[in-house]
């Protein structure tokens, strides 16, 4: 509230006495008066209190909206999982066609099993087929000899014969 100096300050601003002067205790009581009553609009005032918040519709809105999104992200989200596995196949099929070659390559024979490739430090360990979920399901192709025999693991396919995402089997890659 602005300090009053001079008794000509004290002029009432209402248009019904615009040139009226107020006397020095009316003043105090008016300036009491609209400070309490500012109080009272600002933080006591229910239309006030009802504007905090969101309402139930607001709330819903936005519960709709990241429903649309969710539905939409989750068909992608799947892709790329599918993706990953078949990525991850693809690199442990890589990785144990090399081994087997190297294998021929040093010992001019294919192992004749994957435990040979672990004992001989080939490979730490036989990898899960992503596809699977388990290391018993690989397809061990065997070399044949002369004879007709088996001669050793030649190559190594997924157990799977599920569809991959270009229509493929997974036991034909």
């Amino acid at each position: 509230m602005p300090k009053i100096d001079r008794f000509e300050d004290l002029k009432c601003s209402t248009p019904m006495a615009k040139d009226s002067v107020l006397t020095p205790h009316a003043s105090v009581l008016i300036a009491r008066r609209s400070v309490l009553m500012t109080a009272q609009s600002s933080v006591l005032s229910p239309r006030k209190l009802n504007q905090d918040g969101f309402t139930f519709i607001e709330i819903m809105i936005v519960l709709v909206i990241i429903g649309i999104l969710v539905t939409l992200a989750q068909p992608s989200f799947t892709t790329s999982v599918q993706r990953a596995r078949e990525a991850a196949l693809k690199e442990n099929l890589f990785v144990m066609r090399d081994v087997i070659d190297q294998h021929y390559a040093d010992h001019g024979e294919y192992p004749p099993s994957l435990e040979v490739l672990i004992e001989k430090r080939y490979l730490r360990k036989v990898p899960k087929d992503p596809i699977t979920g388990t290391e018993a399901t690989w397809v061990l192709v065997h070399d044949k000899n002369e004879d007709g025999m088996e001669a050793g693991i030649f190559d190594i396919k997924s157990g799977s014969d599920q569809a991959a995402m270009d229509g493929t089997t997974y036991n034909t890659w």
